[in-house]
């Protein structure tokens, strides 16, 4: 907008009002009602209120359905415990001969088979143990899903908590700015200043104003992110992510649910090639065999009493080529599995490294922006806006002035970004998450 002296600076400001109102109320009026909004209808009832990093958590265990899939996967592990190693079920036969069958005793009628098989002795109790280990790497892959998801829950709520300090400081940064505009424009009717420096003030509002609905869509778009991992409508307090994270309780390697289910596929690796070994021992059984006689005349000792025969089994495989393949298949697998499991403890210690260096350094560019360069800047500020409002400065300095101290201001807020997630981080790889259930799954 373009103002001449007789229109926008005649004596009295109504003009100046109107030219500053003015763009403001038409964005307003282009606005959607989304952006206005911000959140979801908190009317609605399954609508969740988010105050706080502990309730997006507790929102995240409950709710996320990947979490949800991975605890029904575990319960579905748990259950076959009790139906491994168990007895064989015993088989009945009952036969009966349409045609009877002349023995010694009779005419053999009805015929009932009852027969139980043994297993060799250990062969049940390892499947059993080798179930365990399976129930225990399924309740290990709970805790890392949880864990996992909460995390990128977290990094969400991070882009929440950077976009709205940039609106706030970037309001601060236009009112200021709007201030500047008054000194201007004193200066103007005084005839000590410009009519360029006015409209360089106003293009520097607009932009704010341009820069305020990026950050807004910014902000949006993150809860609509957070919303993805709750998979619930949600609603976030403004500020709700403002406190830094906790820091660890404890930093170890063998607190993650990665190296629990290595170590428990480890041992049911172990398990399996013991029970391979155990293949070519055999398998007893016992059966019973009750026999329903009638009293036939052609054999001439027939008496038609019933009998009872009682037999001892032994089932033992002759094949050896597929029980060697087994053994050597569960053999492999341990190796790889310990393979596995040293590359994830180096690549732990790296990880814990990298983030603790990354850290150091972001809190030592936080120490030296709050100790050195912003308070140069606001001294200078000071110094340009006293100079400027008594004539000793120009105009640009001023402006330069102050867009050194937002812009100070914004780098700081991303370092403070980047240090809450890297704290987060820190958290996540320390394993805490994982040794805790916010459901109290028991371990």
């Amino acid at each position: 907008m373009v103002f001449s002296h007789s229109s926008a600076f005649s004596g009295s400001r109504p003009g100046m009002l109107r030219a500053i109102l003015l763009p403001g109320l038409l964005w307003l009026s282009m606005t959607p009602t989304a952006v206005l909004g911000q959140q979801a209808d908190p009317q609605a009832a399954d609508t969740l209120v988010i105050a706080s990093f502990d309730d997006l958590l507790s929102a995240v265990a409950t709710h996320n359905q990947d979490i949800q899939s991975a605890r029904t996967r575990s319960e579905r592990a748990r259950s076959r415990i009790r139906t491994e190693g168990t007895l064989p079920d015993p088989s009945v036969a009952l036969g009966v001969s349409p045609f009877p069958v002349h023995t010694a005793r009779g005419e053999q009628v009805v015929q009932l088979r009852v027969e139980q098989m043994l297993p060799w002795p250990g062969k049940r109790r390892l499947q059993r143990k080798m179930a365990e280990m399976e129930a225990a790497m399924g309740r290990e892959d709970v805790f890392r899903i949880q864990a996992q998801v909460m995390l990128e829950a977290v990094h969400s709520a991070i882009a929440v908590e950077r976009s709205e300090r940039l609106m706030d400081v970037t309001r601060r940064f236009r009112e200021r700015l709007e201030r500047f505009e008054d000194i201007a424009v004193s200066r103007y009717e005084t005839g000590e200043g410009e009519q360029q420096h006015i409209w360089k003030l106003q293009l520097a509002v607009a932009a704010q104003d341009q820069a305020m609905k990026r950050l807004e869509e910014q902000r949006l778009v993150a809860v609509a992110s957070l919303q993805e991992e709750v998979q619930r409508p949600v609603m976030v307090a403004h500020g709700a992510f403002a406190d830094d994270a906790p820091p660890p309780t404890s930093v170890s390697a063998e607190d993650r649910a990665e190296l629990k289910s290595l170590q428990a596929g480890l041992e049911r690796a172990r398990l399996s090639r013991e029970l391979a070994g155990l293949a070519d021992r055999p398998d007893w059984g016992v059966s019973a065999t009750w026999m329903a006689m009638t009293e036939s005349s052609i054999p001439a000792s027939s008496d038609g009493r019933d009998a009872l025969g009682i037999g001892i089994m032994v089932r033992v495989p002759l094949g050896r080529s597929e029980q060697h393949a087994h053994e050597e298949m569960a053999r492999l697998q341990e190796v790889e599995l310990e393979q596995r499991r040293n590359d994830f403890l180096a690549s732990w210690e790296s990880m814990w490294r990298e983030q603790s260096v990354r850290l150091a350094s972001i809190e030592e560019q936080i120490r030296h922006l709050d100790e050195t360069l912003i308070p140069l800047s606001e001294a200078m500020l000071a110094s340009s806006v006293s100079a400027y409002a008594f004539g000793r400065s120009g105009f640009l300095d001023l402006l330069d002035a102050e867009r050194s101290a937002f812009e100070l201001q914004q780098q700081r807020i991303e370092l403070q970004s980047r240090q809450a997630m890297t704290q987060w981080t820190r958290l996540r790889i320390s394993g805490q998450w994982d040794a805790l259930s916010l459901n109290d799954e028991s371990r």
